[in-house]
C-alpha cells in the first residue's frame, strides 16, 4: 500500500535510506577529490619553490665565483683572458665553463676551457681535465734538448718562466731558433730577466720593435726560494703579474705597479673563497720587495724579425716560445 506523503511518519523522514547513502558518497567523493587537488597543488608549489630556490641560490653562487675567478685573472696566468661563463645547474650543485684565450698581436688564440664544479655551500673545485698541459722532451739540435709543455687544446707551446732568485740546471733560449719560424706568423714569447726591475726600467730596456703585453711579478720571498730543492721553471698558468693594458685588445689605459697593487688590495677585500689566499700570499711577497725591482719577466709579441732585436740582450736569462698565429 502506498504511503500518503502527508502522513506524519513520512513528514518525520523526508530522506529515504538510499538517498542518505547517496549524499554521503557524493560528499566523501568530493572530499577525496578536494584533498587530492590540495595535495597536488601543495606538492607542485613545494617542487616549484625548491626548483626556484635551487636555481636562484646556485645562480647567485655561480656568479659570485665567476666574479672571483675573473678578478683573479687580472694577475694570475700569463697573457690569459676569459670569456663569459656558461652555467649548468643540478640539485644543489652546478658546473661553470670558462673559455680562455690569448691575444697575439690583435689575433685571438683559443686556449681551452676551465671547468669548475660548485655547490650552494663551499668553495669551487677546478676539474683537471679542463686545463691540462702535455709535457715532452724536444730535441731541436743534438746539443739543444729542452723540456716542453704544449696546450692540450690546440697543441701550441706553453710559455715557461724562470725566477732570478733560483739557479736552474738548464735554461731555454729560443731566440737563436727564430729562423725556423715562418715569416707570416706572429709570435708570443716569455722573457725571464736576470734580476728584478722596476716597470719603467723594463719598458726602457726592451727594443721598441717588440710589444710587451704582460709583466711577471716575483711571487716568492727569499726564504721560499731557498727552500726549493729541485727547481723547475713555472708554466704560464702558474705565474703572477699584470697585463700591460686595461684593455689588451685596443691597448689603451696602461697598467702600472700602483694599479696592480690596488687591484690586489681590492680583490682581497671582496674575495671569499680559497682564491683569496693566493692574493694574500702574492701581496705579502709584493710588499716584502718594496725597495727592490719586482718585475722579473715579460711576455712580448711580434714577428720573428721584430724578435731578432732581442738576441744577445744581457738582461734576458731565458726566452721561451709560446703561441704562434698566422698574420692573415
Amino acid at each position: 500500500m502506498k504511503k500518503d506523503p502527508t502522513h506524519p511518519e513520512s513528514l518525520e523522514n523526508p530522506f529515504q535510506a538510499g538517498d542518505v547513502q547517496h549524499v554521503f558518497k557524493q560528499a566523501k567523493r568530493k572530499s577525496v577529490i578536494r584533498n587530492i587537488l590540495i595535495s597536488t597543488a601543495a606538492s607542485l608549489l613545494l617542487i616549484g619553490g625548491v626548483f626556484i630556490s635551487n636555481q636562484t641560490l646556485l645562480n647567485n653562487k655561480g656568479w659570485k665565483i665567476y666574479s672571483e675567478i675573473e678578478g683573479l685573472h687580472k694577475f694570475a696566468g700569463a697573457n690569459l683572458h676569459l670569456t663569459n661563463a656558461q652555467f649548468q645547474y643540478g640539485l644543489g650543485q652546478g658546473t661553470m665553463r670558462l673559455t680562455t684565450y690569448k691575444f697575439v698581436e690583435h689575433r685571438s688564440v683559443p686556449w681551452g676551457e676551465k671547468i669548475y664544479e660548485f655547490e650552494i655551500m663551499g668553495d669551487p673545485s677546478l676539474l683537471i681535465g679542463g686545463h691540462s698541459d702535455l709535457q715532452y722532451i724536444e730535441e731541436l739540435t743534438t746539443d739543444y734538448q729542452v723540456d716542453r709543455f704544449s696546450n692540450a687544446h690546440n697543441g701550441e707551446y706553453e710559455m715557461q718562466f724562470y725566477n732570478p732568485m733560483i739557479e736552474y740546471k738548464k735554461y731555454i733560449n729560443d731566440l737563436p731558433q727564430l729562423d725556423q719560424l715562418q715569416e707570416n706568423q706572429y709570435i708570443e714569447m716569455a722573457l725571464s730577466l736576470d734580476r728584478g726591475y722596476r716597470l719603467d726600467e723594463v719598458k726602457s730596456m726592451l727594443p721598441s720593435q717588440v710589444n710587451a703585453v704582460w709583466f711577471q711579478v716575483n711571487d716568492l720571498t727569499i726564504e721560499e726560494a731557498q727552500k726549493i730543492e729541485d727547481p723547475r721553471p713555472q708554466t704560464a698558468r702558474s705565474v703572477y703579474g699584470f697585463h700591460a693594458y686595461r684593455d689588451p685588445e685596443s691597448r689603451t689605459s696602461p697598467n702600472t705597479e700602483e694599479s696592480f697593487e690596488k687591484d690586489l688590495v681590492d680583490y682581497m677585500a671582496y674575495a671569499k673563497t680559497h682564491y683569496k689566499s693566493q692574493a694574500e700570499r702574492l701581496y705579502q711577497s709584493w710588499k716584502s720587495q718594496e725597495d727592490e725591482g719586482r718585475i722579473i719577466g715579460v711576455v712580448v709579441t711580434g714577428s720573428k724579425e721584430q724578435f731578432k732585436s732581442l738576441v744577445d740582450k744581457p738582461y734576458i736569462k731565458a726566452a721561451v716560445l709560446g703561441a704562434t698565429v698566422d698574420k692573415y
